[in-house]
């Protein structure tokens, strides 16, 4: 994992490249030409053009989302295929990497839900992890290890339930999908992906449909 997930970067960037956001609102700041503002164009003024003489600077919309949070849950089964378990990585980064290419700034948070980990009646296991805070650059090779590579979840995810004080059962648990209740109470932007984002084209289906918040 030293040297990063080369071919999960591969799907990312193939993926991001079909992405179209014809509608997604820049939020760099730019600037305009109006009647008031911050900065006096004399010649302008002399020109006779008194309504653009002054000059500020503004993001492109004042509705666009400056910061975005999308939550990811990387719960699986045991038996899900690695070539069906990446597909909801590569959708968040790429997702990720365009709404920063159009001024966004976006945070990554990886989540698991499973019941029935441990020899209890009632259990229910709920683990959170940073993957990319605010103001972090989009980078791919290393995030591509957290949210693609299946070796990930595989190893330390499986790992962290062995920390806690609990006989682990034998099959890890029932993996879950996120709740409704939690969806809905979110601010973020979450994609659960619980098998329902195991192909390409079911990420796209779902890239295409998450951008619609920020038309």
């Amino acid at each position: 994992m030293n040297d990063g997930y080369p071919d999960g970067v591969k799907l990312v960037n193939r993926l991001a490249k079909k992405i179209k956001m014809p509608t997604l609102k820049s939020a760099r700041r730019r600037k305009v030409r109006r009647d008031q503002g911050d900065f006096l164009d004399i010649h302008a003024v002399y020109n006779g053009n008194l309504g653009g003489a002054w000059e500020k600077t503004e993001r492109a919309s004042k509705n666009a989302p400056r910061q975005v949070s999308l939550l990811v849950n990387l719960t699986a089964s045991v038996r899900i295929p690695s070539s069906e378990y990446k597909w909801r990585g590569v959708a968040a980064l790429a997702l990720a990497s365009r709404l920063e290419e159009a001024g966004h700034s976006v945070e990554i948070t990886g989540f698991t839900h499973s019941a029935k980990v441990f020899n209890r009646k009632k259990d229910r296991h709920v683990l959170s992890f940073p993957v990319k805070s605010f103001g972090t650059p989009v980078n791919l090779n290393s995030l591509a290890i957290t949210l693609v590579q299946p070796a990930f979840f595989r190893t330390f995810i499986f790992e962290a339930k062995f920390l806690e004080a609990w006989k682990v059962n034998d099959g890890l648990g029932t993996p879950l999908s996120i709740t409704p209740s939690v969806i809905q109470a979110s601010s973020s932007t979450v994609l659960d992906g619980f098998e329902s984002i195991t192909s390409e084209s079911e990420a796209m289906d779902y890239i295409t449909n998450a951008i619609k918040q920020f038309d």
